[in-house]
């Protein structure tokens, strides 16, 4: 741990005077957009959250996808891997050490953002909050919610760096894993919707993703949905990561993936969720047209995947992981199909019974709006 803060000092400092500024950037955008309309603590501590608090953990984001890259890059030299991995040192504390770093650059980053933003409100410095407050309780609250799910975020480039075999194939994979779960759990709702009568809340699909936890309004979600989400996909993307970089094989370096069946998952989620939302596109567009729009989708990214993933025109896993998803997504269809629709007759009362009838979103018959 020492000898990382040795290394990424400069990087450390650098960081943290961009949380100052950042920082500073947001309190003031947020004062300047305030027209005193939410004139309570809770009022202002909420809304404040919900504005400043995606847009920090998205600058912090972008500074733990910068820091993996850093911390990782040996492991992409076929040379300087061989160095790194024949040091008298285990690979599990190697692997601590760098996450823990990253944990203690972004704890500090919060700190500094939390510290300045209580102070300034709170301290009457301007105007516009002369007469309200951040309820220091609740605001702590949000921020360490959406510290919790930045770490998430990081968990998620740090199992993505030591799966890579390159840097570009680390790129691409952090853009899968941070987007294809939101994706396609929005996806599979709109498709559950199409059924008449049948309404699933997409803000549910939020929870099956660590950008969406880190980028959505913050005070909206339930605390003990939103921990338990974030506890479960933490667990599983740091033991992923944990584990692929204890077993990863030296060739892994200017090469393919590590291992053989974390890369069918990935690219089985990448698929899924392109099939769903193409699927969950609603019932203005046929579902064989739907069914369409998802087979050329997939096509042409298991051609993306394989040549950026596997240097062939089309390989084995990814063919594999294309099948798999194919197979899960008929089945899907299926089984949605089957689920019976809320027919007018079935959920009409009487005639006698009927007082008036609004109709507030003509083209979503089948939505909760009627």
């Amino acid at each position: 741990m020492k000898n990382n803060f040795r290394r990424y000092a400069a990087l450390f400092i650098v960081f943290q005077i961009f949380a100052v500024l950042f920082s500073g950037f947001l309190i003031s955008f947020y004062a300047d957009s305030y027209d005193g309309s939410y004139n309570s603590t809770n009022n202002i501590t909420n809304t404040f959250s919900d504005i400043c608090m995606p847009l920090f953990a998205f600058f912090c984001s972008i500074e733990a996808f910068i820091l993996v890259a850093v911390m990782f890059r040996g492991i992409y030299s076929k040379r300087a891997s061989d160095f790194y991995f024949s040091l008298p040192v285990k690979r599990g504390a190697w692997f601590n050490a760098d996450f823990l770093f990253g944990v203690i650059s972004f704890a500090v980053s919060y700190a500094i953002f939390c510290i300045s933003s209580i102070i300034v409100i709170n301290s009457n410095m301007l105007r516009q909050f002369r007469f309200v407050n951040l309820e220091a309780g609740c605001f702590l609250k949000y921020a360490f919610m959406s510290f919790t799910a930045l770490i998430v975020v990081y968990t998620v480039f740090v199992m993505c760096a030591v799966i890579a075999g390159r840097m570009w194939q680390y790129i691409l994979l952090s853009f899968i894993s941070s987007l294809a779960l939101y994706a396609g759990a929005a996806g599979f709702i709109c498709y559950l919707n199409t059924v008449y009568g049948f309404w699933l809340n997409l803000e549910n699909s939020y929870i099956a993703s660590a950008v969406s936890l880190a980028f959505s309004g913050i005070s909206d979600f339930s605390v003990l949905k939103f921990f338990l989400a974030a506890a479960v996909q933490f667990a599983v993307f740091y033991v992923v990561g944990y584990l692929s970089f204890k077993k990863r094989k030296a060739e892994v370096a200017e090469n393919k993936l590590s291992g053989k069946l974390l890369p069918i998952v990935l690219t089985v989620t990448c698929f899924l969720a392109e099939i769903f939302v193409c699927l969950g596109i609603g019932n203005e567009v046929a579902l064989s047209g739907r069914i369409i729009a998802a087979i050329i989708m997939v096509s042409v990214t298991a051609l993306i995947l394989s040549a950026v993933f596997f240097r062939k025109a089309f390989s084995k896993p990814v063919f594999i992981s294309l099948l798999g998803a194919v197979i899960l997504s008929a089945l899907t269809i299926f089984s949605v199909q089957l689920i019976p629709e809320k027919i007018y007759v079935n959920v009409a009362p009487e005639a006698d019974e009927i007082e008036a009838v609004s109709i507030y979103d003509y083209n979503a018959l089948g939505s909760s709006d009627i």
